[in-house]
């Protein structure tokens, strides 16, 4: 009998092992987590809470019936008692509050009234379940014409709870026809909910207890918790396969699998890119990424631009013919990416699914419509200029030019010219004309560099050369070794001590002995000698008389026929037989000469010679002794002659026997003189040697010429380097050598024309290929685009959920982009992977076990949020809330969850604040510094702290600040009607309080009415911390909300922002506004003590308090006497605060300021010599210049003020120095960075520091026009971007 065959494991998941056991091990976790997220249903457990629940059960019967007929009805009109009406309105205030944080925070529309009431026993529970038996949804509203007045709007579908349905299933075996129930429900004209009620309690009979009771509830009530749960465990057998949920369930293949990285691109040929929106290169490079099929986590803090990634993502991905599940569960994050689609026309291309919107006939046929506009639409061809390729290569090269390290030296044109420029600006500056051959600078890279100049700095502290007024007669001597300078001290010291006068003498009486004057160097004393020696040859021969007869005539007669021919002489025959007959005569006994002519020659040459020198009177002599002379003067001679060599390199160089014997004495005396520095040439000739050998021979001459001292000579060693470098740049790269500042800032000109046009073309590209897309799915698949028609015209199409897997393609062809939150991707998608790419926003308030339905409809997964901002928060709490403020607990996200599997992306642009103070502080304390932020040109305060004071009051909330709150608000509102207005709190009920006052306020001022009104875009807000995450507003009003204790000091302990990762949610607030923020607080950061704070939130906010008290730069409050006003410049001292009694008060230090500063110091940016030259220039002009303008790491070069209005900033100038050449991407660096400046109301000026290294006085010139052209151009009033101009700067819309 043979063994059963064994069951392969992903059969059954319950028995897998491996991958599948993990990820059944996740799933488990998972929908633990969904099943305790929130606490009880409240469509099973329904209670009545004495704020979240308005029952309508005893409302007037007019009222109802309006209702129900007309759809909507006031409260007035439903509660006509006063005291009941004012309950009513304070409990629809608050369901109104609650179901609104839960439709933007989460996605979800969760207001119903609630139509019948269902009970039964259940033994064991402390209460009996009550569950709504028919749901319709509903709106509280303002009332048109009095916000303050509220209305219900009743929604037209009714449904039934099919949670009820199910626990009746399961727990009593009761199966309701829900099918039956939903067909009856949707047919509005003869629905009765009375007898689906009536109906519902007879089917239920069985049930112990059970009773329908005739109510009407409004309440908030979700659906989302039970799906959730159903769909991990109806894909249980399917999970495993997605590398993405296997890598969170810990898979190492799945992990190894996702952290695939995507190659980097820089400058994206423009005939393969995509965008429709502007894009930096950090929001490109995820675009690019995520097209090249990467999973991406994408870290995107405050304003950096997600939404706007996000939605040239959608697009990008659309046009690659792929299909797109966009979730978040904020609203705004999903309306500010849809929003910028709208804007450059994309906005049909999304789908978007809110709450339970599943389906219906009215969006089938919206599908069809938008199916045939789009194939039947005729598409413009995308506008490219064809030099715009050129255009950016070319500015490209010319930063790689002035950027890119230069082989073999490695170092940059930028790093050369600013070196030169310094050295220049030295005092003394160096000022050597030395020039390095280039074979030799080619030698010398940046490390060699550095150790030549070392070590010439040696040799020249060994003393290489003198650097005073005293003569070195040794410098460039080749004495080698101890040896030698043995020798030669004492050669010179003999003959300076008397040996060369000795000489000299000695031959002086020899020449008066014989007649022949003293010559005057040695070679001429050798000339003498020889000649001694000669004539004294000669007398050997012949008797002294041969000197006096005529030997001219000897010589002739004693010559041969051939000398006397080619020497004619008027002698006869007689006469040379007579002069030969002579000449014998003169001979001196003994054997005569073989050669008397010879003889006779050389006697006629000495005689000449002599004469010469002694006169033509005078004969020719020599002592027989004269060998010795000759002898003395050899050895003298060797010994100059080795001399001579030693001192080869001097600078009077080594002629030693044709100087003056004067000069050589002299010379002689003056080298023993310095026997110092002779001992010293040994140690220094082979350094110098080794120098000279690479090329700084001109250069050590200079400076011993200059006699530079040795403290000088580094500098001038590397000013000769750098400036050599430079011109061997110069010479040998004509994208330097020839640059032009005019052709450049045409070409930037030209650059930044063409590239936006090709970035605002980019939507017609991208709709073309969406409508070619659509044709081929309609050709390939016609039976879809059938069966698509066909429930367009039906009565009851089917949901989006059964359609779906029915016309998979053509549906996702249509629609590219499907959004939706991620808490309803159950309900609204069926299993299966239906899109290429799934994107999260805002995930860092998303669960994983909320991120796991929607991850799993997708095979590629982007995820994008701010780990730094708020972590997940508690579901259901807003269905069941308390009236305290709940402290929250930290939990895990997906962002966090996915952090360390996938690769990362971080956008670091900020766009958001106006002026860079707004987010200096978080960027310095949260975000390491790493944002690039812009300096804006207002010069306000845009950062304030209001120190109000009150009663103590245990911590609660005090009156005084609450009407702080009201006068800030009211006055921003009537002074800058034009800006938007949110108020954040750090806790509801004092959100409840400031709202609340503020209506009260508002009451009966028709011209603050606009503050109530919601339809107003980004209209007016109060929410606590929890909830802002997403939004932002022009101005924003931060309360803290906690009053002094009892005892008059001011609290420690702040509730959220005291509790683990408190941080993050007070980074959230205080990155909200975009243009000026005030914080009100009860307590200055002074009166917190840093020991007693305890958390790192607690210490952020007393931090913050104090930046905000200094407006952004220094320590400032503002106390509670001086008028409230918009959010403008407070003028009190630095320190003082108001104590609880209201007197005015130094706050004593803390020492939290020196122990944790409130805002970490930026590093310092060293500011290149040529911009600190040109700001010394622009001042000689009478302009205001600041340079290293701003806080981030790309500041300005330079800020200029206004010559025309003192202390208002107005044109930015900014060279291609170092910022320029850190910033990578041509369109960030030449198109983005201006354009951005130029929004925040800068006049923008570049300078090219090759012309500012040439010809500063032509670029300041020009400046100085550009600077006064500006300021006649200026308004008055502030140039920074009004809320209108928002419309046009594509990067502040909802993000």
């Amino acid at each position: 009998m043979s063994s059963p065959t064994p069951q392969d494991d992903s059969t059954n998941p319950w028995l897998a092992t491996g991958r599948d056991a993990l990820v059944r091990d996740a799933v488990g976790e998972w929908q633990r987590h969904l099943v305790d997220l929130g606490g009880r249903n409240t469509l099973l457990w329904f209670r009545d809470l004495p704020s979240g629940t308005l029952d309508l059960t005893r409302a007037h019967p007019a009222g109802m019936a309006q209702l129900f007929s007309a759809g909507s009805a006031p409260l007035e009109l439903l509660l006509r008692e006063p005291a009941a009406l004012a309950e009513g309105d304070r409990r629809a205030r608050i369901i109104r509050s609650r179901t609104q944080a839960l439709a933007q925070e989460r996605g979800i529309s969760s207001c119903y009234l609630a139509i019948g009431m269902a009970t039964w026993d259940h033994p064991g529970a402390p209460r009996s379940p009550a569950a709504p038996v028919l749901l319709r949804r509903l709106d509280i509203a303002g009332t048109p014409k009095d916000p303050q007045s509220l209305t219900l709007r009743l929604h037209p579908q009714i449904e039934f709870n099919s949670v009820l349905a199910k626990y009746v299933e399961v727990a009593h075996g009761i199966e309701l026809d829900t099918a039956a129930i939903d067909d009856y429900l949707r047919d509005d004209a003869r629905v009765d909910p009375g007898a689906v009620l009536t109906r519902i309690q007879q089917a239920c009979a069985d049930v112990p207890g059970f009773e329908v009771a005739r109510r009407y509830v409004v309440g908030t009530f979700s659906y989302t918790k039970l799906p959730m749960v159903r769909d991990l465990g109806d894909q249980l057998e399917t999970l495993s396969s997605h590398p993405v949920i296997a890598a969170l369930a810990g898979d190492a293949d799945a992990r190894e699998d996702v952290s695939a990285e995507a190659p980097a691109v820089i400058d994206r040929d423009p005939a393969s890119e995509h965008l429709v929106l502007d894009a930096d290169a950090s929001q490109q490079d995820v675009v690019e990424a995520a097209r090249a099929g990467a999973h991406l986590v994408v870290e995107g803090p405050p304003g950096t631009g997600k939404s706007q990634t996000i939605a040239n993502l959608i697009a990008a991905i659309a046009a690659d013919g792929r299909r797109v599940l966009f979730v978040a569960e904020k609203r705004a994050a999903i309306d500010a990416v849809v929003k910028r689609l709208d804007r450059v026309g994309l906005r049909d291309m999304v789908l978007d699914i809110h709450d339970r919107q599943g389906g219906g006939r009215e969006l089938t046929a919206q599908l069809v419509a938008k199916m045939d506009q789009i194939v039947g639409s005729d598409l413009e061809p995308r506008t490219t200029r064809p030099d715009l390729t050129t255009l950016r290569d070319d500015l490209a090269a010319h930063r790689l030019a002035m950027h890119e390290p230069r082989k073999p030296w490695g170092v940059t044109v930028d790093e050369a010219q600013d070196r030169v420029a310094a050295f220049d600006a030295m005092r003394p500056a160096p000022r050597s004309h030395a020039g390095i051959d280039p074979a030799d600078l080619d030698a010398i890279p940046a490390g060699r560099r550095d150790e030549l100049r070392d070590e010439l700095v040696r040799v020249a502290e060994l003393g290489a050369w003198r650097t005073n007024d005293e003569p070195d007669p040794w410098y460039g001597a080749r004495v080698v070794g101890v040896q030698q300078a043995g020798r030669t001290q004492e050669l010179v010291e003999r003959l300076s001590g008397g040996g060369l006068q000795e000489h000299r003498d000695m031959l002086a009486e020899l020449g008066e002995k014989v007649g022949l004057p003293v010559a005057g160097t040695m070679l001429g004393s050798e000339q003498q000698l020889d000649l001694m020696s000669d004539v004294h040859g000669t007398l050997e021969s012949f008797r002294p008389e041969v000197f006096s007869a005529p030997l001219d005539q000897l010589v002739h007669a004693t010559g041969s026929g051939d000398y006397r021919k080619a020497n004619p002489a008027d002698l006869g025959v007689l006469d040379r037989r007579r002069l030969r007959k002579q000449a014998r005569t003169l001979l001196r006994p003994g054997q005569p000469p073989a050669d008397l002519h010879g003889v006779m020659v050389l006697a006629s040459g000495q005689r000449d010679r002599w004469r010469a020198l002694a006169g033509k009177g005078s004969l020719p002599s020599a002592p027989v002794d004269v060998a010795k002379f000759v002898t003395a003067h050899e050895r003298l001679r060797e010994d100059l002659e080795w001399l001579a060599k030693r001192l080869e390199g001097t600078r009077e160089g080594n002629e030693l026997l044709e100087v003056d014997y004067d000069a050589l004495q002299d010379r002689l005396d003056r080298l023993a003189a310095a026997k110092d520095r002779l001992a010293l040439v040994p140690s220094v000739i082979g350094p110098l040697d080794q120098l000279r050998a690479n090329g700084l021979g001109d250069l050590i001459d200079d400076l011993a010429a200059r006699k530079v001292p040795p403290s000088r000579v580094g500098a001038e060693f590397e000013f000769v380097w750098w400036r050599a470098v430079l011109g061997r740049i110069s010479d040998l790269d004509p994208a330097y050598g020839t640059a032009d500042g005019v052709a450049l800032r045409e070409r930037v000109s030209a650059y930044a024309a063409a590239d936006a046009e090709h970035v605002r073309s980019g939507a017609v590209a991208v709709r073309g290929a969406w409508a070619d897309q659509v044709r081929r799915t309609m050709r390939d698949l016609p039976e879809q685009e059938t069966l698509l028609r066909e429930q367009a015209r039906v009565d009851r199409p089917l949901a989006l959920r059964e359609l779906l897997p029915q016309a998979p393609e053509l549906l996702t062809a249509i629609a590219p982009c499907w959004v939706m939150s991620p808490l309803l991707v159950a309900s609204m998608l069926p299993p299966g992977v239906w899109f290429d790419v799934v994107v999260f926003d805002e995930a860092s308030q998303i669960p994983p076990a909320e991120a796991i339905s929607a991850i799993s409809r997708g095979g590629q997964v982007v995820v994008s949020g701010d780990r730094r901002q708020l972590p997940p928060t508690s579901f259901f709490r807003g269905v069941d809330e308390s009236d305290e403020d709940p402290t929250p607990v930290a939990a895990e996200s997906i962002l966090d969850a996915l952090t360390p599997l996938l690769p990362h992306r971080e956008l670091t642009w900020h766009y958001r604040a106006l002026d860079e103070r707004l987010i200096a502080f978080a960027n310095a304390q949260l975000y390491g510094g790493r944002l690039i932020t812009f300096p804006g040109v207002g010069d306000d305060t845009v950062v304030r702290l209001d120190v109000v004071t009150g009663q103590p009051s245990s911590g609660d909330a005090t009156s005084a600040e609450v009407e702080r709150v009201v006068r800030v608000v009211l006055d921003q509102a009537r002074q800058r009607p034009h800006e938007s207005v949110g108020v954040i709190t750090l806790g509801q009920r004092h959100a409840d309080r400031v709202e609340a006052a503020l209506r009260d306020a508002i009451a009966g001022d028709t011209d603050l009415a606009w503050l109530l009104d919601e339809s107003v875009p980004e209209a007016f807000f109060v929410k606590n911390l929890e909830r802002v995450q997403g939004d932002e507003r022009d101005a924003i009003v931060l309360s803290v909300g906690h009053g002094r204790t009892s005892d008059g000091s001011a609290p420690h302990r702040f509730g959220p922002i005291s509790a683990e990762g408190g941080e993050r949610r007070l980074n959230v607030a205080i990155t909200r506004a975009r243009r000026r923020m005030v914080m009100v607080s009860s307590f200055s950061g002074d009166e917190l003590h840093p020991g007693r704070l305890r958390s790192r939130g607690g210490l952020l906010l007393r931090d913050f308090l104090l930046y905000a008290g200094s407006g952004g730069a220094a320590r400032r409050v503002r106390s509670d006497t001086e008028e409230s006003g918009a959010i403008q410049e407070p003028a009190p001292s630095a320190g003082v605060v108001r104590g609880p009694d209201g007197r005015r008060r130094r706050a004593a230090s803390s020492g939290s300021v020196l122990d944790r500063p409130m805002l970490p110091l930026t590093p310092e940016v060293e500011i290149p010599v040529l911009v600190r030259d040109l700001a010394r220039r622009l001042r000689a002009e009478g302009l205001v210049v600041h340079p290293g303008w701003g806080t981030s790491r790309h500041r300005l070069d330079l800020a200029v003020e206004d010559p025309r209005r003192p202390g208002s900033l107005l044109v930015a100038i900014d060279t291609d120095g170092a910022v320029y050449g850190s910033i990578v991407s041509t369109r960030d660096r030449e198109r983005l960075r201006p354009e951005q400046l130029r929004r925040l109301g800068w006049s923008y000026e570049r300078v090219w520091t090759r012309d500012l290294f040439r010809d500063p006085a032509r670029e300041v010139a020009r400046l100085v026009e550009a600077v006064y052209a500006a300021s006649a151009a200026a308004r008055n009033d502030a140039r920074m971007e009004t809320a209108h101009d928002r419309a046009q700067n594509p990067w502040l819309a909802d993000d």
